[in-house]
Parts: C-alpha cells; sequence; structure tokens
C-alpha cells in the first residue's frame, strides 16, 4: 500500500524500446493513489520520456496540485517552466 514503492516498481520497467509494461503498471497507480504526487510526477517523467509533452504537462500539473510541497511538486514546477504555458517546449 505504498505509492512510492510501487511507483518505483513501475519506473523500474520503464523502457523507451517498449514503455508498455511500465505504464500498464503506474497508469492504475492513478486510481489506487488518486492524490499521490509521486505517481503523478512519475508519470509525468515517462510521458516526457516517450514524447508526450502535453499529457505529460498535464500530469505534473496534477503532481503540483497534489503535493504542493512535496520534492515531485518542486521538480514537476521545473520541469513544466522548461516546457513553457502549453507544455509543449
Amino acid at each position: 500500500d505504498d505509492p512510492v514503492a510501487r511507483t518505483a516498481a513501475a519506473v523500474g520497467v520503464f523502457s523507451k524500446a517498449q514503455p508498455v509494461r511500465a505504464f500498464g503498471m503506474l497508469g492504475p497507480l492513478t486510481g489506487v493513489f488518486p492524490h499521490a504526487a509521486v505517481v503523478r510526477f512519475h508519470l509525468g517523467l515517462l510521458l516526457l520520456w516517450t514524447g508526450e509533452r502535453k499529457k505529460a504537462a498535464a500530469q505534473l500539473r496534477l503532481a503540483v496540485a497534489d503535493g504542493p510541497q512535496t520534492i515531485y511538486a518542486k521538480e514537476a514546477r521545473v520541469l513544466l517552466t522548461s516546457l513553457g504555458k502549453n507544455g509543449t517546449g
């Protein structure tokens, strides 16, 4: 029942060549832990790595909203700033 551990497990199986496995593990965690900034941040990060900038920006904004004082929100803000206003960089 630990969102950090489960998120780490999902991110650990990520590969750009076959991202489906990681997304298949991480995506459902948004329902299990709907307000966990760690899940939203890492989902946004993986989406960035696969080139899905707009979807990534949406997840990063949720990470900020779900845990504004967390390290995940801090890092999400940095990424959002680099992506620009519309999330396309």
